[in-house]
């Protein structure tokens, strides 16, 4: 094949962008973050939301699932974990569950750099794992 005959699918010349971001995690290793005091990686909403699960399993669940949401939103920020506070993204959720997500401080700047106009997030988890992935619609000016 010649180079006439190819083109770079992954390209960045391209107006639109989309950015994703996905993580993975086990429960087991979400306990020692469950004692952390608020503010540390989760707002006092995000702490209210958790305690409102009916067990300890669900709320184990739930913690997973949003460290693994805010890992996979701190990639699609081009970011690394040492560069945004966890806290400065809260994970909340709607009348039905979806996870909507708010940026402050630290991760605004990012926000910003990559363009983005537009987040989704997907959160699960199945017994002893969670997974998240994060998609943005990013336009380059």
């Amino acid at each position: 094949m010649f180079l006439k005959d190819k083109i770079c699918a992954s390209s960045a010349q391209s107006p639109i962008q989309v950015k994703t971001g996905i993580d993975f995690i086990s429960i087991k290793d979400i306990k020692d973050l469950a004692d952390a005091p608020i503010g540390v990686w989760l707002t006092e909403q995000e702490w209210k939301d958790v305690l409102t699960l009916p067990n300890e399993n669900h709320r184990l669940q739930r913690l997973a699932g949003k460290f693994a949401c805010k890992e996979a939103i701190i990639k699609v920020l081009e970011s690394g974990i040492s560069q945004i506070e966890l806290v400065d993204i809260e994970i909340l959720h709607n009348s039905s569950g979806k996870p909507i997500v708010f940026l402050y401080e630290t991760a605004l700047p990012f926000w910003q750099n990559i363009a983005a106009h537009h987040l989704d997030v997907s959160i699960s988890h199945e017994k002893d794992y969670a997974t998240a992935i994060a998609i943005a619609i990013c336009l380059k000016h």
